[in-house]
Order: C-alpha cells, then sequence, then structure tokens
C-alpha cells in the first residue's frame, strides 16, 4: 500500500500559531480511500532562528568546499556546533508537529507497512518569509510517522497537479521513442560531477538516449528546444534569492544563468514532452519554484535547504 499525507497549510505564522491546517491521507492499494481532517499547530516562534542559525553555520562550513555564489570566508565554526544547531532544531520541530503526529496515529494503523509520501502545500501562506521557512524545513527529518514506514518528502507548489499533466503536449504521431535525457554539467569547480555522468550513462543499457552539455555556453541551450526531451537533469552550483523566488545556476566558471532568462526555452521544452527536472546541486528551492510556474509536472531538487 502506498498512503500520500497532504499537509496543507491555510493561513498562520510561526508566531501566532497556524488555526487551519487540512490533512488529506490519500490510500493507495486494491482501492482507493481518502480521509480529510482539520488541525492546528501552536505558535513556535524560536523555529525560524533556529532555522537561520543552523543554515549560516552550514553555509560557512561549505563555503571554502564550494565555489558557490559567495566569495569565501574564513571561519573558525566547527562541526559540532553545527551538528548541535542542527540537533536543536530538529527537537524544536518534532515537538512543534506533535498535534499533527497524533492525529496521524489516529488513523493510521500501528501494523501497516506501507510507503509514505509526505506533500508540503504552504501556497496560500501570505507571508513569503513564512512561506520560505516552511519550505525549507527539513521534515525528512521530521518523526510524523512509525519507524516501520518508508517516507519522502515533496513540496508542492501547484494546487493541481492534474492541470500540469494534461499540459504536456504528446509528440503528434504518437508512436513510441526512446526516453531522451538533456544532461547539464554545470560548473564543478571543487565538487565532481563523474559519478553523475557515469549514473546518466548507464541509464543507455536501459533504452534510454543520453545528451550531456558540459560547462556550456549559453548559445548551447538551444537542444533543450531543438528536440523532444523527456528529463533535464543538471550537476553543478546553484542558489536561491528573493525567498526561494528566484533561481540561478552556475553553467561554467565564468557564466551563471537565472531561470527567468530563459522562460520561453522551458516553456518549449516543456510542451514538447518534457516531464521531470533533477538539479543535483545546492539550495534549489527557487529553481523548483521557478519550474512549478511553467507548469512543469515533477521537479527533484536534491538540496533545497
Amino acid at each position: 500500500m502506498e498512503l500520500w499525507v497532504n499537509l496543507q497549510f491555510v493561513d498562520g505564522d510561526f508566531e501566532q500559531g497556524f488555526r487551519k491546517i487540512q490533512l488529506q491521507i490519500d490510500a493507495f492499494s486494491t482501492h482507493t480511500h481518502s480521509i480529510q481532517l482539520n488541525t492546528q499547530l501552536p505558535s513556535a516562534p524560536e523555529i525560524p532562528p533556529s532555522y537561520e542559525r543552523w543554515k549560516k553555520t552550514y553555509d560557512l562550513l561549505a563555503q571554502p568546499r564550494s565555489r558557490g555564489f559567495r566569495q569565501n570566508q574564513v571561519t573558525n565554526i566547527s562541526t559540532d556546533v553545527c551538528s548541535e544547531y542542527a540537533k536543536y532544531l530538529k527537537e524544536k520541530l518534532n515537538q512543534w508537529l506533535l498535534p499533527i503526529k497524533s492525529q496521524l496515529e489516529l488513523v493510521i494503523p500501528s501494523n501497516l507497512n506501507s510507503d509514505i509520501r509526505l506533500i508540503i502545500n504552504a501556497q496560500e501562506i501570505k507571508s513569503e518569509i513564512t512561506k520560505n521557512i516552511l519550505h525549507r524545513i527539513p521534515w525528512q527529518e521530521c518523526n510524523l510517522f512509525r519507524e516501520n514506514s518508508a517516507s519522502e518528502v515533496a513540496l508542492c507548489f501547484k494546487d493541481l497537479f492534474s492541470s500540469s499533466l494534461e499540459k504536456v503536449k504528446k509528440s503528434d504521431s504518437e508512436t513510441f521513442r526512446r526516453i531522451k535525457i538533456i544532461s547539464i554539467l554545470g560548473d564543478s569547480q571543487n565538487i565532481d560531477t563523474s559519478t553523475d555522468e557515469e549514473l546518466i550513462l548507464g541509464l543507455e543499457k536501459r533504452g534510454a538516449e543520453t545528451v550531456f552539455l558540459k560547462e556550456p555556453q549559453r548559445e548551447e541551450l538551444h537542444q533543450l528546444w531543438d528536440e523532444p526531451c523527456d528529463i533535464l537533469f543538471f550537476a553543478g552550483h546553484s542558489e536561491s534569492r528573493e525567498h526561494g523566488k528566484k533561481g540561478i545556476i552556475a553553467l561554467n566558471p565564468d557564466d551563471s544563468l537565472d531561470l527567468e532568462e530563459i522562460p520561453q526555452t522551458l516553456k518549449s521544452a516543456i510542451n514538447q514532452g518534457l516531464k521531470l527536472a533533477i538539479f543535483n546541486s545546492c539550495d534549489g528551492l527557487g529553481l523548483a519554484q521557478r519550474l512549478a510556474d511553467l507548469n512543469l509536472p515533477s521537479f527533484s531538487p536534491v538540496d533545497s535547504r
């Protein structure tokens, strides 16, 4: 059995609490059934500063080992301090989420061995700062489900997935063709993208067609719309700005690209069949938001931080 747990924040913030949260649980097996609940979460003003403190420490530790988009800084912050901040944040999150955990325990049988997908939807939250924190919380570290359940977390940037799926344009001939993967291996200074390349190449044995753009110039991106592409993969440096609304990738050591600069390119790729984008890069929340705005059906950032 597979369970989808949709956690939708309707209003509220960390200072006042979230007074209205819609919790929908869909069970998929031989028969599909759904449960809808309303719940609340108390105020937790300590969570945003706790998250920011951990993130700042993490970024300072990671900065000397990666190019990123900022100048390297000397820091005497230790990994132990970062671990303590992470531990404290996790404890506060699990304490805050106890009302939801209690609700889930009432409707999910204790002996149920299932795969669970937790979907976080904060689109109705008016405060961009609050929404940004909700998107960046390490939900995978929250103990919402029993230990025997395998769970994964997804962020929802659109209310309706079906409308996005319906917009994916099928090939005119409706004939079978190989899955095509375009891989952009961007600026790899101080990181190793060779493993990414090997894994993608390994998919050729399963019938996939692979195209690699290694540290490309902007004009090389025409391959995204010249021919139908099913999967877009990126490995390299990236960052998010403006509370997760803007996503930027480093194409090569000398040039970075804001996805807002190529909306028509991405729309054309989606209209021709692009269904999935995978970004193996840091701080990918802005990338996810931008691609969701263009109605890309699925996006997978490795690190949304």
